[in-house]
């Protein structure tokens, strides 16, 4: 069974925001993940056809039974990933870490002995928010640059958007971990201090904060992605880190830490550096991509919604309509 009618899809989640959500901090995580599952599992919408048509698109031929599984694990893995970010205010160390564990912390680890910082960088593919509790229930000192969930409110939105949007904030505010939202007019002087501080540092290469972009070719297609973090450690030497995080079958996702690339020779001009830097990013995230394709499937359609005003999308594919018709979320 699946649910597409935009009304009934609708009327389900204003349900759920007004009673379940309230006790899901405190249900067994085996509770949690059954009911993304569920929900995952009927409630697809009409972004299905955008989410299938883009993907099928930018990896690639792909059968309609393949598409169908791939879009039915995006679809759980993200009402997954959004049931837990709700539980956010009720986690501890124990239960993060009987959802996530880590792979490659010792490059952390060696970064932060240089005593400059390190520079986690991240893309919208998995759980990226996991990483925050993830790290700071661990003992580390994390912080976010990023967008302000209030940012993606809309007075053209349905009412349980926005209800979801304030949901994240709260959520995001109840973490071990500072966030420095640059939309709110908080100087890049702030992401400074705390490496100088020899603290970790999450940026995002594909969010809508920032300022300059590099535009580098992404399987059938072309992404431009924020440049903000080699340029950052070219100025402060701290270590940039690639972050990747995959859902296993057992739901924990593994938060795998990439060392810094070998080959990069930090010594070359300014704008050279950073896009051999960004090369070898995209040839580990075209990886990522191929091998886990649900955990990105999702992303493309949030894309498809939230152009950006002087550059359009980020993710530009070959063959596609850039005015094919949008759902609300």
């Amino acid at each position: 069974m699946k649910i597409n009618d935009a009304k009934l899809i609708s009327a389900v989640k204003t349900v759920f925001l007004y009673s379940v959500r309230f006790i899901l901090p405190h249900l067994p995580l085996k509770i949690i993940y059954f009911i993304g599952n569920f929900l995952g599992s009927v409630m697809f919408g009409q972004k299905a056809r955008v989410i299938k048509d883009d993907l099928k698109a930018l990896i690639g031929n792909m059968s309609e039974f393949e598409l169908d599984t791939i879009l039915r694990n995006t679809m759980q893995n993200f009402r997954k990933d959004l049931l837990e970010i709700w539980t956010f205010p009720k986690l501890n160390q124990n239960r993060i870490n009987r959802m996530s564990y880590f792979e490659g912390m010792e490059h952390l680890d060696n970064a932060l002995e240089k005593g400059k910082g390190a520079i986690l960088c991240i893309t919208h593919f998995g759980s990226w928010k996991i990483i925050l509790p993830a790290l700071g229930y661990n003992g580390y000192t994390v912080n976010q640059v990023a967008a302000n969930p209030l940012t993606f409110e809309k007075n053209t939105e349905v009412s349980f958007h926005n209800k979801i949007m304030k949901m994240e904030l709260e959520s995001e505010s109840s973490l071990p971990a500072k966030f420095i939202y640059l939309n709110e007019g908080k100087s890049v002087r702030q992401i400074y201090r705390v490496l100088e501080n020899n603290e970790a540092v999450v940026i995002s290469l594909d969010g809508i904060v920032g300022g300059k972009r590099l535009t580098v070719p992404f399987l059938h297609g072309s992404i431009s992605l924020l440049t903000g973090g080699p340029y950052l450690s070219l100025s402060t030497g701290a270590p940039l880190l690639p972050v990747f995080i995959v859902r296993q079958k057992d739901n924990r996702h593994k938060i795998t830490i990439h060392g810094a690339f070998a080959d990069i020779n930090n010594g070359s001009d300014k704008e050279t550096y950073v896009k051999d830097w960004m090369t070898n990013y995209i040839a580990l995230f075209e990886q990522y991509v191929r091998n886990y394709p649900e955990h990105y499937a999702r992303y493309l359609y949030t894309i498809r919604k939230y152009p950006l005003p002087d550059l359009g999308y980020i993710l530009k594919i070959k063959n596609t309509d850039a005015e094919k018709e949008l759902v609300h979320l």
